[in-house]
């Protein structure tokens, strides 16, 4: 059974600004994809997606890098955008007085994945587009169970044991003209909004060029 939430809050313009990213990646038609391989969500013409590409030299989302839906120029304002919210995530959390150590450092790279989920190889396979309501954007639970794990002992997200509490978190930031539903993987076939995001991991966001919490360290034992 999908969890669909849906929400129609006044856009901040950071949160625009990074609307406007998934948005825009989607866009750009630069080579048509075949139904056996990943294929990105293009918000012009939503029944012929596009391939994804390689891409070097990412401000954010490099994880991605590899084979990207996140291509053309127009982008290239975006990611820096979440670079600087990611950045500024991290100041304000100091700035609060939250202990950054490896547990938050996790528990933040999810984060940092769910804002760069435009820049996955197939976004044609968790995007759903509708004539008369809000695009859908799918979720794996497995991911989102993932993501409460990792959060888990988060000094700043850890307690509550609310299922998929970190999905809808990160859902209530998004504060785009979008829904969400989270959903089983392989509930369906894999394209047109039929399969769901399930990210890359903590790990392949901490190991990669660009990672954005690099300086959370545990406390020393004490002795």
């Amino acid at each position: 059974m999908a969890a669909h939430h849906t929400f129609t809050r006044t856009t901040t313009p950071t949160a625009l600004v990074l609307y406007a990213m998934a948005c825009a990646v989607v866009a750009v038609c630069a080579r048509t994809a075949s139904a056996a391989t990943p294929a990105c969500y293009n918000t012009e013409t939503p029944e012929a997606p596009f391939a994804p590409a390689p891409r070097e030299g990412m401000a954010s989302c490099c994880w991605y890098g590899g084979d990207t839906c996140c291509l053309g120029e127009d982008v290239t304002a975006s990611l820096h955008a979440i670079d600087e919210y990611l950045a500024r995530l991290e100041e304000k959390s100091r700035e609060l007085g939250f202990v950054l150590d490896s547990h938050a450092q996790e528990c933040y790279n999810y984060l940092a994945d769910f804002w760069c989920l435009a820049c996955a190889p197939d976004t044609f396979a968790f995007i759903q587009a509708h004539r008369s309501r809000p695009t859908v954007i799918r979720l794996c639970d497995e991911w989102c169970t993932a993501f409460d794990e990792a959060c888990a002992e988060s000094p700043q997200f850890g307690s509550t044991g609310a299922e998929h509490r970190m999905c809808k978190y990160a859902i209530e930031q998004w504060q785009g003209p979008d829904s969400f539903d989270i959903v089983e993987a392989g509930a369906g076939p894999q394209s047109g909004g039929s399969g769901c995001f399930a990210g890359v991991g903590s790990v392949a966001v901490q190991v990669s060029e660009c990672a954005p919490f690099t300086d959370f360290n545990d406390p020393p034992a004490r002795t």
